[in-house]
């Protein structure tokens, strides 16, 4: 009985790491996708670009077994701009809009049975956040100094409220916390002590505020970067490996009976993957 658990534990922790390989490949891929779509020179049917997105969805809710957070994860990694919104756009709406075609057949539950869009932790809102707001971010000139919200952002706004918690989770782990300090921290710091807003319930203020800022930041990119970085960290971890102290600096400041700096970064490694 143990040994079969072992294997099936070990199996996950393959799936696991093969799925986070999988990411960046598959979000290249993409790109890919919508360069020729951009670059295109002859109009594009409506049913073609249908099929495109139908294709896109349906081969990566196969290629990750329906875990919607590795589509997720790789839909972040995917570098965008406005010339790949002909494409990226209808996929974003395919996989995080309402039901329709692309979701209609796809179980909407995890093997827990909770529904995908309603667990209520950090690690489940920081996606979904993030994925909203690349996804308005395809609408937003930022070259116009005086511009105004697009109005996709409406309807997108209508759907992210009615899926995500109405203010940013407490973090249960030292990664929860890391993954929270991604976000802006004037946001971040109001939910510190997990006191809501006595109106939560009638302007999701975190969540109304970070859904209105992140699309227009310029570093939106570098922020989902972060982000994904920081997921892939074991429970325990307080900082991204680009944040750890160079070798001699913390041989420096570490006393000589401690462990080695070596040890601990070999630690770090180790637990970049979540088991």
């Amino acid at each position: 009985m143990t040994g079969g658990k072992e294997i099936n534990k070990k199996q996950q922790s393959m799936e696991i790491r093969s799925n986070y390989i999988n990411v960046p490949l598959l979000a290249e891929l993409i790109e890919r996708k919508c360069r020729l779509w951009a670059e295109a020179s002859f109009p594009t049917p409506a049913q073609g670009l249908q099929r495109e997105t139908l294709s896109i969805i349906e081969s990566l809710r196969l290629i990750f077994r329906n875990r919607a957070e590795f589509v997720q994860l790789t839909l972040l990694r995917v570098k965008s701009d406005r010339h790949a919104r002909s494409l990226l756009a209808p996929v974003y709406e395919a996989f995080l809009g309402p039901p329709g075609p692309a979701t209609a057949s796809a179980s909407t539950t995890t093997t827990t049975g909770l529904t995908i869009y309603r667990s209520n932790d950090v690690e489940t809102y920081g996606r979904l956040l993030l994925c909203y707001a690349r996804w308005k971010s395809l609408y937003w000139a930022a070259e116009e100094a005086d511009a105004t919200d697009p109005v996709e952002w409406a309807d997108i706004d209508a759907v992210a409220l009615a899926q995500l918690p109405y203010d940013f989770p407490r973090a249960i782990c030292p990664r929860d916390a890391l993954l929270r300090r991604i976000f802006p921290a004037y946001v971040t710091a109001k939910c510190a002590a997990g006191v809501a807003p006595s109106d939560r319930k009638r302007n999701n203020a975190t969540t109304r505020i970070l859904l209105g800022t992140l699309p227009k930041r310029a570093d939106l990119q570098e922020l989902c970067l972060k982000f994904y970085q920081a997921y892939r960290c074991g429970a325990d971890a307080t900082q991204l490996e680009d944040e750890i102290p160079p070798q001699g600096q913390e041989a420096a400041d570490t006393p000589l009976s401690g462990p080695s700096t070596s040890v601990t970064l070999e630690h770090h490694r180790q637990t970049r993957y979540r088991q």
